[in-house]
């Protein structure tokens, strides 16, 4: 990570990360309560407040040797093992059919696989998702709520569909620089707001980003009172691919604490987890491979089991729909949203 300091018309950069050599003087940016730690070599002339924006860069290194690398040429990737199958016998369903299933709700337990897609929907195995026959039951749902989505750009993009779907939502200016940042649209007729809040380091981006009021995801959460006309929808994974387990197991057990703390002064809340989208492995597969982005899923859930929390499956749904893209098309978002929206109603 590359710092930019800002003090007084004067702009110093610096290196940043989780891991720095001590030996030169460091700004730490340190809880203790949390064990969250982030660091930055402190400029000669500006103070450790005045890191405004950070900005990430991979470097050129590899823990792989050169047949390991062959492993993950795309050639190598997804690759259809064969098969001479004499015969496929196909028999009957004789589970319970989607229709007869109960709607999803906050609590059901998700289960692995979590469901399948039918002519372009997405059928879950143990609920139903409702069914929002017109826009108007599905904007009659967000109605005097407000609503927070923290995490990354995956969950960004629900923001982005919901403006983009309904017109009462308009984004509110906040006069900001670039996409990793903080986002709120509203609508003062049925007194709606959503806002999303990236959830803090790391942020892998090439591109400038403002950190100087950034907020951990269970710092989000506990700034906020909570109650019967909250929703709070967490996504995170993407960015931790690049860094050590720890990181992501660390961050995943702040956030159940503090979620065990808003369900204690709050325990109408309405919390969802939307689970990583599988992204493409033919690209930098070392870094950014799915295998991860598994690991993390198995994580989140065991972490989040005994919570009344409720899970959008996004990861079995972009599998399902096999779009092999970070940020799916907005037919596999309508679905990760139809789904959010049943439980939150």
């Amino acid at each position: 990570f590359i710092g930019t300091f800002v003090d007084r018309g004067q702009q110093v950069k610096s290196e940043c990360g989780f891991q720095l050599n001590s030996e030169k003087n460091i700004c730490e940016y340190k809880n203790e309560e949390d064990h969250e730690a982030f660091y930055c070599y402190k400029p000669d002339t500006l103070r450790c407040g005045s890191l405004v924006y950070l900005q990430s860069f991979n470097r050129d290194v590899s823990f792989l040797n050169p047949s390991e690398k062959m492993l993950f040429n795309s050639d190598n990737i997804a690759v259809e093992i064969p098969k001479h199958h004499e015969y496929i016998d196909v028999q009957k369903c004789t589970n319970s059919s989607p229709s007869t299933l109960e709607l999803c709700k906050i609590g059901i337990d998700s289960p692995i696989p979590s469901g399948f897609v039918l002519q372009n929907s997405w059928k879950p195995s143990f609920c139903r998702i409702s069914n929002f026959t017109t826009q108007e039951q599905m904007y009659s749902c967000l109605s005097d709520k407000m609503i927070y989505f923290m995490g990354d750009s995956t969950v960004r993009q629900w923001l982005t569909y919901l403006v983009q779907t309904f017109k009462g939502l308009k984004m509110f200016d906040l006069h900001r620089v670039g996409l990793e940042t903080l986002m709120v649209a509203i609508d003062q007729e049925r007194n709606v707001k959503i806002q999303w809040k990236k959830h803090s380091h790391p942020i892998v981006a090439s591109r400038l980003y403002m950190v100087k009021d950034d907020a951990y995801v269970h710092e989000q959460i506990d700034q906020l009172a909570g109650g019967s006309h909250y929703v709070i929808v967490i996504c995170l994974g993407q960015h931790f691919r690049l860094f050590p387990i720890q990181v992501f197991i660390r961050r995943i057990i702040n956030v159940h604490k503090a979620l065990n703390r808003l369900f204690l002064r709050s325990p109408d809340t309405k919390v969802i987890i939307k689970t990583e989208n599988t992204r493409d492995d033919s690209h930098d597969a070392e870094r950014f491979s799915n295998f991860y982005g598994y690991i993390h899923n198995m994580i989140m859930r065991d972490v989040f089991r005994n919570l009344p929390v409720a899970v959008v499956d996004a990861w079995d749904m972009t599998i399902a729909y096999n779009t092999l893209d970070v940020h799916p098309p907005n037919h596999v978002v309508k679905s990760q949203i139809d789904m959010f929206l049943t439980y939150i109603c």
